[in-house]
């Protein structure tokens, strides 16, 4: 429906057909873009500015967009992010070399997708180890309960 005079042209829903909507203007359809606005910066780079923090990201078209959403993942729900402790990244490692030795897991197991996303899941600033930092921390563990058990000999 087209409106005469200085107004604009104003179409329906069913008057809009695909060679009207350019492709590079699509819907943002990531959840990412509920936290983030996007602009461009003084070179027309395009970014990506947190709601909650204002930490800015690169966001080019057509790109990914898990940068962002991890970082949402932080604020989902908790405020300003700050009702996690502190992790121990060394305590963590130890722990995860603990569960591979107790139940006889493979050192992959610390690099398979869902165990990745559930540590982040229960908190955003661990950081994923290789199978070689496993295998190195299990054999760190060895060496310790092996000292430990010639000095209880």
């Amino acid at each position: 429906m087209s409106i005469e005079g200085d107004e604009p042209v104003i179409q329906t829903e069913d008057e809009v057909n695909e060679s009207s909507v350019p492709s590079s203007k699509r819907t943002k359809t990531s959840m990412a873009w509920e936290c983030f606005e996007k602009f461009f910066d003084d070179k027309g780079l395009p970014k990506a500015k947190c709601k909650n923090c204002d930490k800015i990201y690169v966001a080019r078209d057509g790109g990914g967009t898990l940068n962002l959403i991890k970082h949402s993942l932080k604020y989902d729900g908790r405020g300003n992010g700050s009702s996690y402790p502190p992790l121990d990244q060394e305590k963590y490692r130890e722990k995860i070399s603990e569960v591979i030795v107790k139940h006889n897991y493979p050192f992959t197991f610390v690099e398979h997708e869902g165990i990745v996303d559930l540590l982040y899941f229960l908190h955003p600033d661990v950081k994923s180890i290789s199978r070689n930092t496993a295998k190195s921390d299990v054999l760190k563990v060895y060496r310790k309960e092996k000292e430990k058990l010639k000095s209880y000999l």
